[in-house]
């Protein structure tokens, strides 16, 4: 029994809230290359990058003082990026069986910093995107995970909190379900 499937049968939710990279699926990119492109568009600014955030918590902080330009650049960074530099994938067979076997259960939803260029076509080959009554990528939202601008679309005034449960496997998906007071669970399959 995968473990969620244990988790859930103690704490009953209604919407399950999947992240996608490192989680559903690991993408093999060399995200330095990524991280050198986004700095240089900071820099572009006259703004730089501060050390002690993490680059998604930079790409937010610049998005607030620039505006919508800047997360548009962002998003065609990262889609040429992902497009250009991917270099295979692994798959979590243990959650997309479960997808498949409790689709029927849940609402599900895909919360994730890809692009829905990258995250549709692997959904779609592993027969789940059908299951998905949303995908809030990083082109859906003004800021980025561990912000709630996704959450925000997700929430439905017909469930409570207690009833959401985010799936992910970082730091990112941990403090977004914290910022949305919803519990969350980790999924350690490709670091373990």
């Amino acid at each position: 029994m995968v473990l969620l499937e244990e988790y859930l049968k103690y704490n009953p939710k209604k919407v399950l809230i999947f992240d996608f990279d490192q989680t559903l699926i690991q993408l093999n990119l060399p995200w330095e290359i990524w991280e050198s492109q986004i700095t240089k568009l900071i820099e572009s600014y006259g703004m730089h990058i501060k050390p002690s955030l993490t680059m998604v918590d930079n790409i937010n902080r610049v998005t607030r003082k620039v505006g919508i330009e800047f997360k548009k650049q962002v998003e065609d960074i990262t889609r040429g990026f992902e497009k250009e530099h991917l270099e295979g994938y692994e798959t979590n067979m243990e959650l997309i069986r479960f997808i498949k076997e409790h689709h029927n259960e849940y609402e599900i939803y895909l919360w994730t910093l890809n692009m829905r260029e990258t995250v549709e076509p692997l959904l779609t080959k592993y027969e789940v995107f059908k299951y998905f009554k949303d995908i809030i990528d990083r082109g859906k939202t003004l800021l980025s995970k561990p912000e709630i601008d996704g959450f925000k679309l997700i929430k439905n005034s017909n469930y409570e909190l207690i009833d959401y449960l985010f799936i992910g496997d970082s730091t990112f998906d941990r403090r977004a379900a914290i910022k949305s007071h919803i519990d969350f669970f980790y999924v350690g399959y490709f670091k373990d």
